[in-house]
């Protein structure tokens, strides 16, 4: 057991230059080999670990304490995975070896417990943590551990470590890091796929030809789960390269038997599409008659089915945009009747419930709310409940009383400023703007306008956190100004300004606009469009000391909110395009990929207001 002046002994001399011989007569001998293990690991030397693991399995190995060639708490199987060494993770596994993490004991946040033991068990379990990580990402050990380089519990392993980089902020680069090698092992994996019998070989279903009865579409449903549990962890790149294979691309099951759609000139085509959208009341009523008919399964095909679904909505646009061309006065009254088109857009509204209720019970709860699309179809839909509601109680207030008999005389300057009728009206207008957005969810099939729609998405988000930042800037700056200028806001300031025969045009210009909290972050906000007169900042050469407090403040308002910051978030929208714009292809076909497989699935076969009658 003695060692040389550079503190490595006989045994790891002998496996640094690979002398099995003698490595197996120093371990028949009884020579203490404390670290030859990892030595042997480290080098990469089969033999000399099958060697020593003949002689003691040392399934505890552990590195403790300080080492000068290893990590504390290292052990065998972290090592082989580190140096992505597949023979050597399969050797210690045959000899029991596997990965372990053990965890601190739960922190006490007692008076007994000190602030340095707690950091220094938080400090170990974190980089206990990593090292498990780390070696669970070696694509040696995916390859050994698991059946399949494409199973499920590899993306729950990806999945904990999102949760992992969310939790551990201080690393979140290092699991961000795994996460990217191990989504890209599977993505070369794929990229080795050359036919779909390999395909079907590797994600193991039958492959067989698709047809329109249950027991050919439940074949193909575990194809769908699976690519529906990608979608569900967010798998860019595995989708990027599935997508350019022939089944999971969607071209195989999308256009089946549909090749007409996808083929001819676009013109031709596009007409095709528009002409089979328009339909689509027949192809429901005769799915409702005979589902299992040509004809009547003709619906439950993807392509179809998508083009139903647009012409549905777009139906539903035109019966609005009717709808407020058709206005006049003289059918605009208290207690007014709903109108034909009124009718056609309730029974779009219900059949559109009917839909929401559908996909949620098909897809499931954790599913359907992680779609954030679903968020604008649910705001709209409440809107819209919520303004027939209104209309319903207009209706039931004025209709047929004799006291409102002459209502429809009523002029609409002397309504009241919170009728039935006026407060329907103003949730309808957001509701237009939220039904519109819907046709927007629509593009993500388009090749030219579904990367873009990724993008103005990517830029809503950096908008919504560049609002925290600017609402706080507002509100102090609002804070300051309403302490500035709240005396000049009542009724004693005008004996002040007004004064003296000023005349009562110029005593309301004198009139501060900044006299209360809410007053000022109004102002502030129409002060970023150049909507403020600087000229309302003045006092009559009066208390000119808090005058110019206040010109400075909003001088300093204006540089720190426009001339910095909305040009920090033109920056900020600026580099998630040229985001989306490097990983256009990916993103895009991920996104399509998403809003395909609702259709794929049949989770949403009739489209809006046909689905309103039962399922067959």
């Amino acid at each position: 057991n003695c060692v040389n002046q550079h503190e490595k002994s006989a045994l790891l001399l002998a496996i640094e230059n690979n002398d099995i011989d003698m490595c197996e007569l120093l371990l028949e001998h009884k020579v203490a080999g404390i670290d030859s293990l990892f030595h042997a690991i480290e080098l990469n030397f089969l033999a000399g670990v099958e060697t020593i693991l003949k002689h003691n399995a040392s399934i505890d190995a552990r590195i403790v304490g300080e080492s000068s060639y290893f990590l504390a708490g290292i052990t065998p199987m972290i090592l082989a995975a580190y140096n992505n060494n597949y023979e050597i993770l399969k050797l210690l596994n045959k000899f029991g070896h596997e990965l372990k993490i053990t965890l601190p004991p739960p922190l006490s946040f007692s008076g007994s417990t000190t602030a340095h033991c707690s950091t220094e068990m938080k400090l170990e379990s974190a980089n206990e943590r990593q090292m498990i990580c780390k070696a669970k990402a070696s694509p040696a050990y995916i390859t050994l551990m698991y059946e399949d380089a494409i199973h499920l519990e590899i993306y729950d392993m990806v999945k904990h470590l999102r949760k992992n980089a969310c939790i551990e902020h201080e690393f979140s680069d290092f699991y961000n890091e795994l996460e990217t090698q191990v989504e890209t092992f599977m993505c070369n994996i794929l990229d080795q796929v050359r036919s779909s019998e390999e395909l079907a070989c590797l994600f193991k279903y039958d492959f067989v030809p698709m047809s329109s009865d249950k027991e050919s579409f439940k074949q193909h449903d575990k194809i769908y789960t699976l690519t529906k549990q990608y979608l569900k962890y967010n798998a860019q790149n595995t989708i990027f390269l599935v997508s350019l294979i022939q089944i999971l691309a969607l071209a195989y099951m999308k256009y089946r038997y549909t090749p007409f759609l996808r083929s001819g000139h676009i013109i031709l085509r596009s007409l095709l599409q528009v002409f089979i959208g328009l339909l689509f009341p027949l192809w429901s009523l005769v799915y409702v008659i005979a589902p299992a008919s040509k004809i009547g399964s003709f619906i439950t095909l993807p392509a179809v089915s998508f083009e139903c679904h647009i012409m549905s909505d777009v139906m539903f646009i035109f019966i609005l945009i009717g709808n407020i061309i058709s206005k006049s006065v003289s059918t605009h009254y208290l207690g007014a009747p709903p109108t034909a088109l009124e009718w056609l857009t309730l029974l779009w509204i219900i059949g559109k419930w009917v839909q929401e209720a559908q996909e949620c019970f098909n897809r499931g709860w954790n599913s359907y709310f992680g779609d954030w699309w679903n968020y604008n179809d649910l705001w709209h839909l409440l809107l819209f409940s919520v303004a027939i509601v209104f209309r319903c109680v207009d209706y039931t207030m004025y209709h047929g009383d004799e006291i409102h008999a002459n209502s429809t005389h009523v002029l609409r300057t002397e309504w009241s400023a919170y009728e039935p009728r006026i407060i329907s009206e103003g949730l309808l207008s957001w509701a237009y703007v939220f039904i519109f957005l819907r046709l927007l969810s629509l593009t993500r099939s388009n090749r030219n306008l579904g990367p873009l729609q990724v993008s103005l998405a990517r830029m809503i988000v950096d908008v919504v956190q560049f609002l925290c930042i600017f609402g706080l800037v507002m509100f102090a700056f609002a804070l300051g100004l309403s302490e500035l200028y709240w005396f000049y806001g009542t009724n004693e300031s005008k004996v002040m300004l007004c004064g003296n025969g000023t005349s009562a045009s110029e005593c309301v210009q004198h009139s501060s606009p900044f006299s209360s909290i809410g007053c000022s972050l109004q102002d502030l906000f129409w002060a970023l469009f150049g909507h403020i007169d600087i000229a309302v900042l003045s006092l009559s050469g009066k208390h000119q000391f808090t005058e110019i407090v206040g010109r400075s403040l909003v001088a300093t308002y204006h540089v720190v909110a426009i001339i910095v910051m909305l040009n920090m978030l033109i920056a900020m929208m600026s580099k998630s395009y040229e985001r989306t714009s490097e990983n256009e292809e990916i993103e895009w076909k991920f996104h399509r990929t998403a809003m395909w497989i609702r259709f794929i699935r049949r989770e949403v076969i009739r489209p809006p207001p046909m689905n309103v009658f039962p399922n067959p």
